[in-house]
């Protein structure tokens, strides 16, 4: 299924959009763009991200993209940019898969039982065993 329209035009134009064009202010449109849409943009990216990312559970979707597109981008906006959608593409697309969502919320509950710091006692803690999820 892709990107929704509004967001290719974004990324091939960003310039039609927003000003100036910085990777802060496209998380900023975005962030409003998914608000818009009561979340339905990017709802399972953060976890996507924290998986793929192997940590920053504490971190919102902004910093998790900001932290994988690496510090050496910080000069070059426009690639900074283009590996944002990049990334955004690749969930869109994985999240569209058949169950594509709900793998992803598998995945990163597999991911936080990894986790040594993720115990019956943390406040998200979800009893289940996740080996058996979708067998029953």
């Amino acid at each position: 299924m892709g990107l929704p329209p509004l967001i290719e035009a974004l990324r091939s134009r960003p310039g039609m959009f927003v000003n100036p064009q910085t990777l802060d202010v496209i998380t900023a449109f975005l962030r409003g763009y998914d608000a818009a849409l009561y979340g339905g943009l990017l709802i399972g990216f953060r976890e996507w991200l924290i998986v793929r990312s192997d940590g920053g559970n504490n971190l919102a979707w902004e910093a998790l993209a900001r932290d994988l597109l690496g510090k050496n981008l910080l000069g070059d906006e426009m690639k900074a940019i283009e590996m944002l959608f990049g990334l955004l593409e690749e969930f869109t697309n994985a999240r569209d898969m058949p169950d594509g969502l709900r793998r992803i919320y598998m995945n990163y509950e597999r991911w936080l039982r990894e986790q040594e710091w993720y115990t019956p006692q943390s406040p998200q803690w979800i009893a289940f065993d996740i080996s058996r999820a979708g067998h029953e």
